[in-house]
C-alpha cells in the first residue's frame, strides 16, 4: 500500500500489526521456495533465513509508519463525516443538521474554512495545540453566543426538531464516548464537535425543568402541602404546580428545597417575609415557594377568582423576589411556548391504557393521561405518594416498563434494576410470581375505573451501605489468611418514590381550584336539587353527599336542574322527540338525546307518567338506562372529593366532548351544593329535617358532640382533623335517649360489628329505633381505615332510616350531622341492650 492512497478503513490499534493478505501469500511462497532449497548447507539456510527476516521485518516497519502517516491525514476527515454521516442517517435528526448547516452558513463566525480546521486540528507543537484550544475555546464561546440566540429566534419553528434531538442525546454521547476512547488521534480534533455541543447546550438550555426527579418530587409536595393546609369550605386549592416548577427552575436552575438560598443582593431582590428574620437575609427554597404561594393564592384569603395571580403576574412586578428582566421574560416566555415537554429530561414510560401497537402510544399522539388525584397532600391534609388516573372499568391496562412481575389482591408491582412500579385496581391478573414483564404487555383490566399508579425510582444520593462476600471470578467464596470469610463494602441506591406524573409523555390534571360560597347557590334550583339530593338517598344504597353533589353539578351545567328542559329552549315536537336520529334534541334534568332520549319517553309512558317529573327521571336513570344506570349508582355512592365525584359523571355519564373550563364549572357548582346541603341540610338537632322533628324524641342536645358523659371513655376528637368522634358521640346519644351505657371500649366504629355482640349487643336483620348503626370501613363515606357508627333515630314505611352522626365529613368542630339511609351491605344494626 503506498502512502499517498486513502485506506478505506483504519486499523485503530496501534500496539499489533497483522499482515495483509498479499504479505501472507508473499510469505508462504516464501517458505515453499526455502524447503525446496533443504540439501543445501545449513550455513547457507541460515544465512537465507536471516536475509529473509530483515526484509520481512523491513517491510513491517515501512508499512506502520505508511498506516500512522495516513492516520494522521484521514482521521480528522474521517471522524468529522462519521459524525454527519451518522446524524444524517437516522430521519429525526437529519432534518436539524440541514436546518444547521443553513443557520451556520452565512455567519463568519461559524464558517470553519480549510486553513483553520488545519491550523487547529494539526498543531506542529505542543504549545501550538495549548494555544490553539485556548483560541479554539474563545471562539466556540462566542460562536455560541451567536448561535443561541439566532436559535432563540427561531425556536417557534424548530421546537419539534429540536425534541427530537434531544431524545438521541444520549445515544450520541454514547457513540461520541466510544469514538474518543477508540481512536487515538481524536484529542487534538475535538474543535470539530463544536458545532454539536453548541447543538446540544443550545437544547439543555430550553428545558423547562432541571431537578432531578427526586428534588423535583420534594418541591411538588411542598406546594401541595401549602393547597392543603389553606383549604376551607368556601375554597379548595389545586394551584397549578407545573408553571410554579418552570418557574423555579428558570430563575434557580436545579436547586434542592431545603437548602439555603443565595445572599439578597443590594437593592433587596429575593427579599421574602420568611427569610428576613435571618440576620443574613437567608433563606430556604422552601420558604420561597411558599411565599410564592401566598402570593399567587392571596395567602390563602381568596374569595373571587379576581384575587389569584399567576406567575406572569408576578415576574412582571419590579423589586419583588419574582421580577425577571425585560430579557428573561421574553426568553421565559419563548421557553414555555415552545413545544418541549415540561419534564423532558426523565425517562418515560408508557401510557398504561393504551396498547403499544396502537398509533397513540408514538410520543407525538399519545393521549394525555387524566389525572383525578394528584401526587402530595390531598384535601384532607393526607399525604398520597401516587396518582390516580382515570379509566374506564374493564379497560385493559398494559405494563407502562420492563420489570419482574409480583401481585397482592388486586395491585400489581413491576421492579426493574432501576424502577418500582405499582397500579392498583387491577382484575383478571395472569402473569406468575416473579415472571418477567416487557412493557407494553398487557398485565390485567381495570377493577371499576380509576387505577392507582406509583413510581418509585433508585437515588444514587440515597445509599445503603452493607457488606458482602468477596468471591472469585469462578464465584468462589475467598477466605483470608486465617480462614474468615473476606467481605467487601457494597454501596446500593435505595428507591424513593417520585411522582410519576414527570415520567409520563403527557399528563391533565382535573383537579382545579374552586371557590364555594352558600350565597352562589341559584334560589331557584334549591328546591329541585333538593328533591334530587333526597331521592338519591332514600333510593341508592349507601349514597353520599359527595357523589350526589358531583351529579348536581353536571346536571347544573346541562339542564339547570329543570327537570322539564328542552335544549335550546325549544318546544316539545312528538314527531322530533320520537326520532332516535335526531341529535341536538336533548331533554330532561340529564339532557337525554338521540336513542336515550327516546327510551326516556317511552318509559314515562310505559308508566303512565309525565316525562318532565324529576321522580320520573331518577328512576330511569337509576333503573333503566342501561349501562349508564350503573354509573349513576356509582357515582352517587362515591365518598371523599365532590370534584372527583363530578369527573367521574362528567367522563362516564355525560360523555360529552371534553373541555377543561366546562368541567371546572361544573365542579365549582357541585362544591357549592355541598357546602350548601353540608351547612343548612340538617347539621345539627335544630336542623333536623322537618318531616322528621316530631318523631325524634328527645332531641340530641349540641352537646352530646362535645361533652363528656359519666363513664364515656372514647375521645372527643376523631385524630383527623375533622371535628368530633362517631363513637364518643353514639356513647352519649344512647345513654341519652335509652339510658343505657354502653361498654366503653369497643374499639373503632367499623369494630363494633364484632366487639358489640361480645359486650351484651345483639344483631338486627333490619334497623329500629335506638339501634346502633356499626359501618365497615369504606361504606357509606365512612373511613377506609376506621369505618363509622351512628344511631338510627326513626325507620320509615319503606325500610329507610334517619340517623345521627357526628365525626362525618370535613367539620373543624364536632357537629351533629342527619342523613336519610337505606339498608344496604356493610352497615350491621345493633340492639345496645340493657
Amino acid at each position: 500500500m503506498s502512502p499517498s492512497s486513502t485506506p478505506s478503513k483504519i486499523s485503530t490499534n496501534s500496539q499489533s500489526y497483522k499482515p495483509t493478505k498479499l504479505q501472507q501469500e508473499q510469505l508462504k511462497a516464501t517458505v515453499e521456495k526455502t524447503q525446496k532449497t533443504e540439501s543445501k548447507t545449513d550455513v547457507k539456510g541460515k544465512h537465507k533465513d536471516k536475509e529473509f527476516y530483515e526484509r520481512l521485518n523491513k517491510k513491517n516497519a515501512e508499512a506502520k509508519r505508511s498506516k500512522k502517516s495516513i492516520a494522521k491525514k484521514s482521521v480528522p476527515h474521517i471522524a468529522k463525516k462519521a459524525i454527519k454521516t451518522a446524524l444524517l442517517e437516522n430521519e429525526d435528526t437529519k432534518e436539524a443538521v440541514n436546518r444547521y448547516e443553513k443557520v451556520r452558513m452565512p455567519d463568519r463566525a461559524l464558517k470553519i474554512s480549510k486553513n483553520v480546521y488545519d491550523k487547529v486540528v494539526s498543531p506542529q507543537s505542543k504549545m501550538d495545540r495549548i494555544k490553539k484550544a485556548e483560541k479554539g475555546a474563545k471562539a466556540t464561546k462566542k460562536t455560541e453566543a451567536i448561535l443561541k440566540g439566532r436559535q432563540i429566534k427561531q425556536r417557534s419553528q424548530g421546537a419539534k426538531t429540536l425534541a427530537k434531538v434531544g431524545r438521541h442525546f444520549i445515544s450520541l454521547v454514547k457513540w461520541g464516548v466510544s469514538a474518543v476512547s477508540s481512536i487515538p488521534f481524536i484529542l487534538p480534533i475535538l474543535g470539530m464537535f463544536a458545532a454539536i455541543v453548541i447543538i446540544i447546550s443550545i437544547f439543555t438550555s430550553l428545558i423547562p425543568v432541571k431537578q432531578s426527579e427526586f428534588e423535583l418530587t420534594k418541591s411538588w409536595t411542598a406546594v401541595t402541602q401549602r393547597d392543603a393546609k389553606h383549604n376551607t369550605d368556601s375554597v379548595t386549592y389545586y394551584t397549578d404546580i407545573d408553571q410554579i416548577m418552570r418557574f423555579m427552575n428558570f430563575k434557580f436552575d436545579a436547586y434542592h428545597v431545603d437548602k439555603e438560598m443565595p445572599k439578597l443582593n443590594s437593592e433587596g431582590n429575593l427579599n421574602f417575609p420568611d427569610a428576613s428574620k435571618n440576620a443574613d437575609n437567608r433563606g430556604k427554597y422552601k420558604d420561597f415557594l411558599n411565599n410564592l404561594w401566598d402570593d399567587m393564592n392571596d395567602s390563602g384569603n381568596a374569595s373571587s377568582y379576581s384575587d389569584f395571580q399567576t406567575i406572569e403576574d408576578l415576574y412582571k412586578m419590579d423589586k419583588t423576589p419574582y421580577y425577571l428582566t425585560k430579557e428573561e421574560q421574553d426568553t421565559y416566555k419563548k421557553i414555555s411556548e415552545s413545544g418541549l415537554p415540561e419534564y423532558s429530561l426523565y425517562e418515560k414510560i408508557l401510557n398504561p391504557l393504551v396498547a403499544p401497537s396502537d398509533k397513540d402510544q408514538n410520543e407525538n399522539n399519545d393521549p394525555a393521561v387524566k389525572v383525578v388525584q394528584r401526587y402530595g397532600y390531598d384535601k384532607q391534609g393526607n399525604e398520597f405518594k401516587g396518582i390516580v388516573i382515570q379509566a374506564e372499568a374493564y379497560q385493559p391496562v398494559y405494563a407502562p416498563i420492563d420489570g419482574t412481575y409480583s401481585s397482592n389482591g388486586t395491585t400489581v408491582t413491576l421492579t426493574s434494576k432501576d424502577k418500582k412500579l405499582t397500579l392498583s385496581s387491577l382484575t383478571n391478573l395472569w402473569a406468575k410470581e416473579g415472571q418477567a414483564i416487557k412493557e407494553g404487555q398487557q398485565i390485567g383490566v381495570s377493577y371499576a375505573g380509576d387505577l392507582t399508579l406509583k413510581l418509585e425510582i433508585r437515588n444514587p444520593d440515597d445509599v445503603k451501605t452493607t457488606y458482602v462476600t468477596k468471591k472469585d471470578k469462578e464465584g468462589n467464596v475467598i477466605y483470608d489468611k486465617d480462614g474468615n470469610l473476606v467481605r467487601v463494602k457494597k454501596k446500593t441506591p435505595q428507591f424513593n418514590d417520585v411522582n410519576p406524573a414527570f415520567n409520563l409523555t403527557s399528563v391533565e390534571y382535573l383537579q382545579a381550584t374552586t371557590i364555594n360560597s352558600d350565597t352562589n347557590v341559584p334560589s331557584n334550583m334549591v328546591e329541585s336539587a333538593s328533591q334530587i339530593k333526597n331521592w338519591i338517598m332514600k333510593n341508592v344504597p349507601g349514597a353520599n353527599l359527595a357523589g350526589i353533589s358531583g351529579i348536581l353539578g353536571n346536571w347544573q351545567g346541562e339542564s339547570s336542574l329543570q327537570a322539564s328542559s328542552i335544549q335550546g329552549g325549544n318546544a316539545y315536537n312528538e314527531a322530533t322527540a320520537m326520532n332516535p336520529s335526531i341529535g341536538g334534541y336533548a331533554f330532561g334534568l340529564g339532557q337525554w338525546d338521540s336513542g336515550r332520549r327516546v327510551a326516556l319517553l317511552n318509559y314515562a309512558k310505559s308508566q303512565k307518567k309525565d316525562w318532565k317529573t324529576s321522580d320520573l327521571q331518577l328512576d330511569y336513570a337509576l333503573n333503566q338506562d342501561g349501562t349508564d344506570s350503573a354509573v349513576f349508582m356509582q357515582v352517587a355512592m362515591m365518598s371523599g372529593s365532590s370534584a372527583q365525584a363530578t369527573i367521574s359523571f362528567y367522563q362516564n355519564w355525560e360523555r360529552p366532548t371534553f373541555n377543561a373550563e366546562n368541567l371546572q364549572l361544573r365542579q365549582q357548582y357541585a362544591q357549592q351544593w355541598y357546602n350548601y346541603f353540608q351547612n343548612s341540610g340538617g347539621e345539627t338537632s335544630d336542623n333536623i329535617p322537618a318531616e322528621y322533628k316530631d318523631k325524634v324524641k328527645p332531641l340530641p342536645k349540641k352537646t352530646d358532640a362535645t361533652k363528656a358523659s359519666p363513664g364515656n371513655n372514647y375521645p372527643a376528637s376523631n385524630g383527623l382533623g375533622n371535628g368530633g368522634n362517631c363513637t364518643f358521640y353514639v356513647y352519649n346519644r344512647i345513654l341519652e335517649r335509652s339510658g343505657i351505657s354502653i361498654y366503653s371500649y369497643l374499639g373503632n366504629g367499623g369494630d363494633w360489628a364484632t366487639t358489640g355482640p361480645q359486650h351484651g349487643m345483639t344483631v338486627d336483620s333490619e334497623p329500629k329505633v335506638g339501634d346502633i348503626a356499626s359501618f365497615s370501613p369504606g361504606t357509606g363515606g365512612s373511613s377506609d381505615v376506621y369505618g363509622h357508627v351512628g344511631v338510627v333515630e326513626a325507620v320509615n314505611t319503606d325500610g329507610s332510616y334517619l340517623l345521627s352522626e357526628s365525626g362525618y365529613s370535613n367539620d373543624k368542630e364536632p357537629t351533629i350531622h342527619w342523613r336519610v339511609m337505606s339498608v344496604t351491605s356493610g352497615i350491621t344494626f345493633l340492639t345496645p341492650g340493657k
